[in-house]
């Protein structure tokens, strides 16, 4: 602005002195004219003291070129940051920003957080421990009860020397159930040489101790719906009429689904 006002070969300065010299001539022809050249006096005046204030500033500016083409560079990362993440302003960017650091120092303080889960998990794992432990005990409480009721029942429909035993052992495992593993073993003919319910027990024979075990379950579980297959295979007179008196009580508050003997 300076540079128009007075710094180049025609400033606006010395155009409104000329001007003046101009209307000069003219003032006595018409009685308007002198206050007119004195509004231009004036003007004239008043923008030659604008462009001295405006040389004065321009010397307390300090022009680093190597500044301006930091900001340059600044600016154009500005506007490739605006259009990489596909926002409209700058504070969009600074939320952006703020984001990225707290994501940042999430990860920085991972350690931390490793620490506090580990500290977590061990408290949690001794709790679960202290639940197995608890649940263990329950079940080897249960085991000799269970034995004898079902032994009961065994004979009641027709097994009379079948006998189930129960092994609870201990795991060193910690699963959903508790830290036992637990073992069903069958004897069918009283030889005291107990195998895996699985690997001994006729289909007749596991039908007929499933009955037991349900009937028994069922009156401590609600067990809507209960299924048999061929419970009646290689029994007949009391032992079947005994399988009947189960089923008939069971199936007085539950749905039962017995499927027979296949003839084909």
């Amino acid at each position: 602005m300076y540079y128009d006002l007075r710094g180049n070969d025609d400033p606006i300065v010395q155009q409104l002195k000329l001007l003046q010299n101009q209307l000069q001539t003219f003032t006595s022809y018409h009685t308007g004219l002198p206050i007119l050249l004195q509004r231009l006096q004036a003007t004239q005046v008043e923008l030659k003291d604008i462009a001295d204030e405006l040389d004065v500033i321009n010397n307390h500016i300090n022009y680093n070129p190597e500044k301006i083409e930091q900001l340059n560079e600044r600016l154009s990362l500005g506007y490739k940051l605006l259009k990489k993440h596909g926002v409209q302003t700058t504070n969009d960017l600074l939320a952006i920003k703020e984001k990225l650091e707290e994501k940042l120092q999430a990860v920085l303080n991972i350690d931390i957080q490793i620490q506090e889960k580990e500290v977590l998990q061990e408290k949690l794992f001794v709790e679960a421990k202290q639940l197995a432990a608890k649940i263990s005990d329950g079940r080897k409480k249960q085991v000799k009860p269970l034995e004898d009721k079902v032994n009961k029942l065994l004979t009641q429909v027709g097994m009379p020397n079948a006998k189930l035993k129960v092994e609870v052992r201990p795991d060193s495992i910690l699963n959903t159930n508790g830290s036992d593993t637990i073992e069903f073993l069958f004897d069918a003919n009283k030889s005291g040489q107990f195998q895996p319910l699985r690997k001994v027990a006729s289909g007749g024979e596991l039908s007929r101790l499933m009955l037991c075990i349900k009937s028994l379950i069922a009156q401590s579980i609600d067990l809507p719906t209960l299924i048999f297959d061929e419970i009646d295979t290689g029994i007949s007179g009391e032992a079947a009429r005994q399988v009947g008196i189960i089923m008939k009580d069971l199936a007085a508050k539950r749905q039962l689904i017995v499927l027979p003997i296949s003839h084909r």
